[in-house]
């Protein structure tokens, strides 16, 4: 099945030859070349009615009515009835990523790195060359794709544009000074836990992109990502710089841009010591993906309208909690499965904000959907309340847990992800207003009885 794979990969290839960017160094600089290489990008094909076929990246691939294909940093609008096929990055990633699983042989491992060399996917074959030396240290051919040299039980690795032992590659990049980085198809992952976990954790954020774009993306008209998101990942709790004194990890948009563009489109993150993936890494990414496949250009818009920035960040942190609690599978091979209640969570989510007295004339959902990110971040006695209801009530929508006075159950699912697509997606979205979606399919004052009823019964 995977020499199949790989015939129908080989024939993919000839969409373009394989770019410059496709070897690019560990120790290099991705980020300052991301928009370069976007502009420059052809692994896309878009064949039309009429058989022309045009090379880029797809932007927008979800519209019922038309693509968006970026070509050398010019956008080009292809109404959608002109369009025969198209082969894109995304799709070529989720397919392949289906073969990527624990157990495999050596050569298996390797042959997926011939694979995703064929299906253009310039740096997923890097990444899973690292995959094969975690597993053949010894690899030859893994270590000439890296642009390694020496011979068995003498490898020299790339690092920064130079030759190293291995003994100084992985001194290094334990380092909070020189993390490892480690790009993807959609991310930048920078790492200082060593190159097993940096590894893994890059696995499991394509995974989720993968994910997210098959559940989420026709239902946002979700943009794909073609400048990498940023995921900074440190080995030990005493390197990471918390955001507040709660000393939450936490995802940035870049808010806080000013004039030095100091700041990027990232979240920040730790292990714990026994941690198998870093601390809430499906929750982060979650909310990154929001802002960079529904908002899009992320810094750009938000250095426009700072109204964009963390309009509803209930709905933020509730979604990217949902998907935290579903996704199982170890490392590197993580799935979004059923959602597992937090009871811990639910308990909490019960009890009334005492720092927020609710006169009858407002209702705690009314408070809860509009609370600020400000509110959430900041130490207050209320604070890990607020950060439950927030979690739960969210679950509560994702789940269709409330029950229509029929019996039967709301259809809140559609609603949240029309919410999501209506803030986030529409330049003139805002949160107060279409709120009103959602309380349109069960009223507010119900809601809120049935998602406190919901959170008592939970199994």
């Amino acid at each position: 099945m995977l020499r199949l794979l790989l015939l129908v990969a080989l024939a993919l290839s000839s969409i373009a030859p394989a770019s410059a960017h496709a070897r690019t160094g560990v120790g290099s600089n991705p980020a300052a070349a991301a928009v370069a290489i976007a502009d420059q990008d052809d692994r896309d094909l878009v064949v039309l009615v009429s058989g022309e076929e045009l090379r880029g990246r797809v932007a927008r691939a979800f519209s019922t009515d038309e693509i968006v294909l970026v070509q050398g940093g010019k956008r080009r609008t292809i109404d959608r009835a002109d369009v025969a096929s198209t082969s894109t990055v995304a799709k070529r990633l989720a397919e392949w990523l289906e073969l990527v699983g624990p157990g495999l042989t050596v050569e298996r491992e390797w042959e997926l790195v011939e694979l995703a060399t064929a299906a253009r996917l310039d740096h997923m074959a890097r990444l899973q060359a690292y995959r094969v030396l975690l597993t053949d240290p010894d690899h030859e051919a893994a270590h000439a794709f890296l642009d390694h040299s020496g011979k068995p039980g003498r490898w020299r690795w790339r690092l920064d544009g130079k030759l190293v032992s291995f003994e100084k590659f992985e001194k290094t990049i334990l380092s909070r000074k020189s993390p490892l980085v480690l790009r993807t198809e959609h991310h930048e992952v920078r790492c200082d836990a060593g190159l097993r976990r940096a590894v893994e954790t890059a696995f499991d954020l394509e995974r989720l992109y993968a994910t997210w774009m098959d559940e989420i993306g026709s239902r946002v008209d979700a943009l794909e990502v073609l400048e990498p998101m940023i995921a900074r990942v440190h080995g030990q709790h005493d390197d990471f710089r918390p955001l507040s004194s709660l000393g939450h990890p936490y995802y940035d948009p870049g808010h806080l841009l000013g004039s030095t563009n100091s700041y990027d489109n990232a979240f920040y993150t730790w292990f714990e010591p026994t941690g198998e993936r870093p601390e809430r890494l499906i929750d982060l990414a979650v909310q990154q993906l929001i802002y960079s496949t529904v908002l899009g250009d992320v810094l750009r818009t938000i250095q426009r309208d700072t109204s964009a920035y963390r309009e509803a960040a209930c709905l933020e942190v509730g979604l990217g909690d949902w998907y935290e609690r579903r996704w199982e599978g170890a490392p590197a091979f993580g799935r979004a499965g059923a959602w597992r209640p937090d009871h811990a969570a639910a308990e909490l989510a019960r009890r009334r904000a005492n720092s927020e007295p609710l006169a009858s004339a407002r209702h705690e959902l009314t408070n809860l959907i509009h609370i600020s990110w400000d509110r959430l971040v900041n130490v207050g006695r209320d604070n890990e309340v607020l950060w439950a209801k927030c979690r739960t009530f969210v679950a509560f929508l994702m789940e269709n847990g409330a029950v229509l006075p029929s019996g039967g159950p709301a259809d809140t699912k559609d609603a949240v992800l029309e919410l999501l697509r209506s803030i986030y997606g529409v330049p003139t979205g805002n949160s107060s207003t279409n709120w009103d979606r959602v309380l349109a399919v069960v009223p507010i004052e119900e809601l809120e009885t049935a998602w406190k009823r919901w959170l008592a019964l939970l199994p």
